[in-house]
């Protein structure tokens, strides 16, 4: 016994180091989780929430006003502008509302002409006529001209160390005025059809990766209502890394995921009823923006959440 406690204290450190051994043991823990804490704040903030179909407003938008102008508005400047502006609600905006804002980059100088001449006559004639010149604010004079703080400021220039182009072909969205049918399934965001991702094969608009989107985004504002698709069971109700705030759902044949919530309604063991409000719509975990990420599930496959929504779908299974 007396030999196992003289090798135990070989392995502790002498008296003077021993504050130290303790303050290591205390800081790097806290760092540890500080670290984390930070991420996925800097990864929510590195790319604007805004749909494909939105992105084109951006595009066309910035192509009018400098072909009108002669002066080239570019385009991501633009949509950086509204992410900050907007809190990345990109609904609030609009074709007609970003030109707006693309014409703000214009300031016009005026300059008067005068022109005179004497005929054979002796008489003076003179012709007055004005010129306009068109000219173009830099970045950073139109960020002070719309009054946005330095730490808005900083956030765009953040959206911009990212080449956007990647927006023009995130996600896959329905035909404009489509509507889900209601079926088998409830919609989880009652109202609210813009699907900014369908389920299947895309570019991750964080990471920029190849990879399987496994349920399917509706882009709506923060803190929409989120519902029950069917009655069930709730299996868990919490934090799960990437997904952010979850309720995970058990149902009859289906278990359903509803993903990046902002507030939570249930809690484990709770019976839902269909169209009961559970939760919030939120941008927590691995999210760029407001959006539910939803999915349903049968065991270990995830289904193409549209198959219950649109007839003659092609429908995909993926299952890991």
């Amino acid at each position: 016994m007396q030999a196992v406690l003289r090798f135990l204290a070989l392995l502790l450190p002498d008296q003077e180091s021993l504050p130290k051994v303790f303050m290591y043991a205390l800081l790097l823990p806290l760092a540890f989780l500080s670290f984390f804490a930070v991420s996925p704040t800097v990864i929510l903030e590195s790319i604007p929430l805004a749909a494909p179909s939105q992105v084109n407003w951006y595009i066309e938008a910035s192509e009018e006003v400098s072909e009108k102008y002669g002066k080239g508005i570019d385009w991501q400047e633009l949509l950086a502008i509204d992410a900050v502006r907007l809190e990345q609600d990109f609904s609030k905006s609009s074709l007609e509302k970003v030109k707006n804002l693309a014409e703000m980059f214009i300031w016009e100088e005026v300059i008067e002409h005068e022109s005179c001449s004497i005929n054979d006559e002796g008489n003076e004639s003179c012709t007055s006529w004005t010129e306009i010149i068109y000219h173009k604010y830099s970045l950073p004079e139109l960020l002070e001209i719309l009054n946005l703080e330095d730490w808005q400021k900083n956030k765009v220039y953040i959206f911009l160390e990212t080449d956007l182009t990647i927006l023009k072909d995130v996600g896959n969205e329905m035909p404009a005025g489509w509507k889900p049918n209601i079926g088998e399934l409830e919609w989880p965001v009652p109202g609210v059809y813009r699907i900014t991702s369908k389920f299947g094969p895309r570019v991750d608009p964080v990471e920029f990766l190849d990879g399987f989107h496994t349920g399917l985004d509706i882009g709506v504002s923060k803190n929409t209502s989120v519902v029950a698709v069917e009655e069930g069971k709730v299996i868990f109700a919490g934090f799960a890394g990437n997904y952010g705030y979850v309720i995970f759902i058990k149902h009859e044949k289906y278990i359903t995921r509803y993903c990046h919530l902002s507030k939570i309604y249930v809690k484990e063991k709770d019976e839902v009823f269909r169209g009961e409000i559970i939760g919030l719509v939120g941008s927590t975990g691995k999210s760029t923006g407001p959006h539910l990420h939803f999915e349903v599930r049968r065991g270990s496959k995830a289904l193409d959440p549209l198959q219950f929504y649109k007839e003659g779908l092609n429908v995909y299974v993926y299952s890991y």
